[in-house]
C-alpha cells in the first residue's frame, strides 16, 4: 500500500472482512487495532458481529465478557440533526425528546415505508442473549428488527420529518 496502515486503514479492512466472511483476517487485525487503540469498543464490536455471522455465538460472548472484565464500555452512539437553529441529538431506543411520541409515530410509518417498498433488515450479526426458553424465534426477529429500526440517526431522521416542511 502507498500509505501506511493506521487505524482508519485497518478498521475499514476489518469491516471488509465482516461483509466477506474472512473471519481469521478478521481476528488478524483486530489484534492490530487494539495495540493501536485498546479501548475502543468499535472493533471489538464488529469482531463479535463476525463471530455471530459466523455462528460461533460462544465467541461472541467470550468477546463480551473479556470487554466487561476489562471494564471496557461501548460508548453509545448519537446522532445529531439541527433544527430552528437547535441541536437535537438521539441515542439508541431514545425516549428523552419532548416529541418522542411524534418521532416514534413518523418512525412507523417510515417502517411501514419501508417493508412495503421490499426492505427487510439484515438481523443476521445481532447477537441476542436471552435463554431459548423465554423467547421464541418470531419474538427474537421482532426484538431484533426493533433495535434495528430505533437506532439514532432513523430517531434523527423521524424528527427532521415531523420538524421540516418539505420543499
Amino acid at each position: 500500500m502507498p500509505i501506511p496502515l493506521n487505524e482508519v486503514v485497518l478498521g475499514s479492512l476489518l469491516a471488509s472482512c465482516i461483509l466477506h466472511g474472512k473471519l481469521q483476517l478478521g481476528k488478524h487485525l483486530l489484534q492490530e487495532l487494539i495495540q493501536i487503540d485498546p479501548c475502543n469498543t468499535d472493533y471489538h464490536v464488529l469482531q463479535s458481529n463476525m463471530y455471530t455471522l459466523a455462528g460461533r455465538h460462544d465467541n461472541a460472548d467470550f468477546l463480551c465478557q473479556v470487554l466487561q472484565k476489562w471494564g471496557i464500555k461501548k460508548v453509545p452512539g448519537i446522532s445529531s440533526i439541527h433544527v430552528n437553529a437547535q441541536v437535537h441529538q438521539f441515542t439508541l431506543r431514545d425516549k428523552s425528546h419532548p416529541q418522542t411520541q411524534e418521532i416514534y409515530s413518523m418512525l412507523d410509518v417510515m417502517i411501514q415505508q419501508l417493508r412495503f417498498a421490499g426492505y427487510v433488515p439484515n438481523t443476521a450479526s445481532q447477537a441476542f442473549s436471552v435463554s431459548e426458553n423465554q423467547i421464541n424465534d418470531a419474538d427474537e426477529q421482532e426484538e431484533k428488527e426493533h433495535v434495528l429500526f430505533s437506532h439514532s440517526e432513523k430517531l434523527a431522521i423521524s424528527f427532521g420529518l415531523i420538524s421540516t416542511k418539505p420543499k
